[in-house]
């Protein structure tokens, strides 16, 4: 995770690149994460691509501030030791939705809340969970034993394209309360159609049928958009775009913004073509000293 720097899977390149990119959601077996901004990846663990035509594409697009072109950070080693310096490189990523369920007894809440421990997978990353403590089960009369607790499936989204969590608390409530009391999740048939999913205030007793946060009683029962981007971890105040209540992993959620470019070898041989590719990193020095430490820098970078 983002701080922690706690492994918790793997993706492909390519899967950054058309699937989780920056402020998608990767559905891992027993965790959901969001890809966080690039503002927060190691940038020097990052190889630069030198595609001008592309760059200039994208700055086209997005603007100056498009410095450069580079690859995600990817682990040179395949060694599974969590320990070890290698195992932290790799793409920032960050728990979302925040809010959890225990597969035992349907508490809901967010996963730092306290109530939740992580369990870090050492030699298998994928195996990196949240158990709730000491769980006693939906009755509370069962031994007091960790259970498992998964990601909660439902989130609000907008058209301006913000992400936040599904507001639990104020849907179970029918809007802003004071009441403090646990939550928790259910089900009151064999299937799990929206019809047959609740959510319960342990103190106040108050009760909602998951059916009310789609469709048009959705739009009735939800507060306003928050303008959140959990990934940057920043709030777009005034959106006025209703938000929609969504499941975890909807494959329509997020969409990758693509541009491509011609590349065209301008020079005869490799050598000079080499050249002619990294030109651009000496083009500015003003001194025949400056080339040893920009040589450095280069491969520092995997340049």
């Amino acid at each position: 995770m983002a701080h922690e720097k706690t492994p918790v899977g793997s993706v492909r390149p390519s899967q950054l690149l058309w699937t989780y990119g920056p402020g998608a959601l990767i559905d891992l077996p027993n965790l959901s994460v969001v890809t966080s901004g690039i503002d927060i990846w190691e940038k020097d663990r990052c190889n630069l691509v030198i595609e001008n035509r592309l760059l200039a594409a994208v700055q086209k697009a997005l603007g100056p501030q498009v410095e450069s072109l580079r690859m995600p950070p990817i682990s040179k080693s395949e060694s599974n030791d969590t320990s070890s310096a290698e195992a932290n490189v790799g793409v920032p990523v960050r728990p979302f939705p925040r809010w959890l369920r225990c597969v035992k007894c349907g508490l809901l809440s967010p996963y730092d809340s306290g109530l939740f421990e992580l369990k870090e997978g050492y030699r298998r990353p994928e195996a990196t969970r949240f158990v709730h403590q000491g769980c006693r089960g939906s009755k509370g009369d069962q031994p007091a034993k960790d259970a498992d607790a998964v990601p909660a499936r439902f989130l609000l989204a907008c058209k301006n394209g913000h992400l936040d969590d599904f507001p639990w608390q104020w849907f179970v409530h029918s809007g802003p309360n004071d009441c403090k009391g646990t939550l928790r999740f259910f089900e009151s048939g064999a299937s799990l159609q929206t019809e047959n999913l609740w959510v319960k205030c342990d103190a106040c007793g108050a009760a909602r049928n998951m059916a009310h946060a789609f469709g048009q009683l959705g739009k009735e029962n939800l507060p306003g958009c928050r303008g959140r981007h959990p990934h940057l971890d920043q709030f777009e105040p005034d959106c006025d775009a209703d938000p929609r209540a969504v499941l975890l992993g909807a494959t329509n959620s997020w969409f990758p913004v693509s541009l491509s470019a011609l590349a065209i070898p301008q020079a005869k041989d490799a050598l000079a073509q080499l050249l002619e590719d990294g030109w651009s990193f000496f083009s500015d020095l003003e001194s025949l000293d400056e080339v040893p430490l920009t040589i450095k820098l280069l491969k520092k970078t995997g340049s």
